[in-house]
């Protein structure tokens, strides 16, 4: 639904393109917005979908709202289509609270003490965007950009004391995937003093991250399991930003 949304204004700025009659105004001010840079965009990166799910045989990935970074290039074509890329960082910690309450419910008999790092997302995406001018100064930008992520799981540490009151220090390392990955959004730019512009958007973003190895071994390291994971990343990002219009 969301993509279909996008897809119907980019068909849009094409027709609205196709009426639109070249003026001296127009003109100049495609010229000024010819090369963009976003220079830093930073906000929040919420999980949902099996990303934020609670169960591990869910695909649960525990993850909760962490931040967002991305910087990008914009290269207007046309007046209302152009072509955009993006660098997008993602960070989101998991839920400590719900993976005990998670493993407890396996196995009630034992108690879990849990340390844990996060999610990590690094992506490098391109595509294209549309452009909608309201007034003078202000831009509607929605666009739909494809790529590849690189995701680094969260290392786990974790101290079980079962019912005979034995205690096994059990560490999860980080594992590392490449994904294709997609993101579909929107940004509101409104243009400031000396060809900078204010930046507010939304976005969504989708990556299937398959983990070949990923290692679970005790403090002594004399008993190590190698398993592969699984896990889809899908988050709703806001974020602030400003970006250069470069002449």
């Amino acid at each position: 639904m969301i993509l279909r949304f996008f897809i119907s204004l980019f068909i849009l700025s094409g027709i609205l393109k196709a009426q639109v009659v070249p003026t001296n105004d127009s003109a100049r001010l495609l010229q000024k917005r010819v090369l963009s840079i976003e220079i830093a965009n930073i906000g929040a990166s919420m999980p949902y979908f099996g990303f934020g799910n609670h169960e591990k045989s869910m695909d649960g990935g525990f993850a909760i709202p962490g931040i967002k970074i991305d910087a990008g290039l914009n290269i207007q074509l046309y007046k209302h289509l152009g072509i955009k890329s993006m660098l997008l960082y993602q960070n989101n910690q998991i839920d400590e609270y719900k993976y005990k309450k998670d493993l407890m419910m396996e196995d009630p008999a034992n108690s879990y003490t849990i340390s844990s790092g996060g999610w990590n997302n690094t992506s490098l995406m391109i595509g294209s965007f549309g452009n909608f001018n309201f007034g003078k100064t202000c831009h509607l930008q929605p666009y739909i950009l494809g790529g590849f992520n690189y995701g680094i799981s969260p290392n786990i540490d974790l101290i079980l004391s079962d019912s005979l009151k034995m205690i096994s220090d059990i560490k999860q390392k980080r594992g590392n995937a490449l994904a294709f990955c997609i993101s579909a959004g929107m940004d509101l730019k409104a243009d400031l003093e000396n060809d900078f512009q204010f930046v507010v958007g939304v976005n969504f973003f989708y990556s299937a991250l398959k983990f070949n190895k990923i290692r679970l071994e005790n403090s002594y390291k004399n008993s190590i399991y190698d398993f592969p994971v699984y896990q889809p990343v899908q988050t709703f990002g806001l974020k602030i930003g400003i970006a250069k219009i470069l002449r």
